[in-house]
């Protein structure tokens, strides 16, 4: 019996232990391990006591205005800032000089309305940038410079209207690009030149009204493209020429009835595209030759149109289609 009791004290005792509040903890955050949450806590600025040792520091849904409050010197092992929910208008230029370690920046849903050159250019290490819902007009020459292996920007829900390759400079290593629910109507001709390695790209929510034959030149490794909900009315013949590697294709709610009506081969390009999305179109009928190219798509879904025509052999370009949605 005092066996027993010995061992659960020990075990009482480790859990105590591995739980227990650091001393040089804030005394509103809390901490563990190397990981130091002060959310949610009506901060209006960035508290001056946080822990040198943090890597992962939370400051989300406070009420902080600048960033410039603390000396970011003293946080050097950093690897993760979450400042989601404030109220920060600005990122001063070298604010974060010294977060060389930063893997992750968050900075959703603040007062962001422009991006100056160089903001980040410190961040080396910097993998994930999220900028999502701010009311950012703007994005100066040179905005993401220095961030040389960045995977993942998100800038949904903003003011951005043109995408153009004088604030996509230096992000070479980009993988994944989010502009969703903009106000995007024009794309640069030249502007993927420095994004050559783009796997997924969403549009999707925008107000692009055409597809250029060049409007995705240099995204030859994209593999995902979103473009629905925008108004596009026109897509150039082989418009999708330099997207050999694209698998899924979303084109659902435009006004591209007549590229499966009328048009032959618009698609052509897309040799190695699996999935298909073309619902919310209007179409009314479906072309033999409207899916010429589409050799290895499995899935469509032309639902949500009002179908009422298909010619003979519509579908026989389409060799490996398993799902088919035609009505819902």
């Amino acid at each position: 019996m005092v066996g027993v009791c010995f061992w659960v004290f020990n075990i009482i005792f480790m859990i105590n232990s591995c739980f227990a509040k650091p001393k040089d903890c804030p005394e509103v955050c809390s901490c563990l391990g190397t990981y130091v949450d002060c959310g949610s806590n009506k901060f209006n600025t960035i508290p001056s006591n946080i822990p040198k040792w943090a890597t992962h520091l939370n400051l989300q849904n406070n009420s902080i205005k600048k960033i410039t409050d603390v000396n970011w010197k003293h946080f050097s092992e950093l690897k993760e800032l979450i400042l989601n929910k404030n109220n920060i208008v600005s990122i001063p230029k070298d604010v974060l000089q010294y977060q060389t370690q930063l893997k992750i920046l968050e900075l959703n849903r603040n007062k962001l309305k422009v991006i100056d050159a160089l903001t980040f250019k410190s961040l080396q290490h910097l993998s994930t940038l999220k900028l999502k819902r701010n009311q950012i007009t703007e994005l100066k020459d040179g905005a993401f410079y220095g961030l040389t292996r960045i995977d993942k920007l998100i800038l949904d829900f903003n003011h951005l209207k043109v995408i153009s390759k004088i604030w996509l400079y230096g992000l070479e290593s980009l993988k994944e690009l989010s502009i969703s629910h903009n106000y995007i109507n024009h794309i640069d001709l030249d502007a993927w030149e420095f994004c050559r390695t783009l796997f997924i790209l969403d549009l999707s929510f925008n107000s692009l009204e055409s597809v250029e034959a060049d409007t995705f030149k240099n995204l030859g490794f994209l593999q995902k493209l979103s473009l629905n909900n925008n108004n596009i009315t026109y897509i150039k013949d082989d418009a999708f020429a330099h997207l050999p590697r694209l698998k899924v294709l979303n084109l659902s709610n435009n006004k591209i009835w007549w590229t499966v009506e009328d048009a032959n081969g618009v698609f052509q390009g897309l040799s190695d595209l699996v999935k298909f999305h073309l619902s919310g179109n209007k179409i009314k009928s479906i072309n033999a030759d409207a899916f010429v190219g589409l050799k290895n798509v499995t899935y469509l879904n032309l639902g949500n149109n009002n179908i009422t025509s298909i010619q003979n052999n519509a579908f026989s370009e389409v060799p490996l289609l398993k799902n088919t949605n035609l009505y819902s």
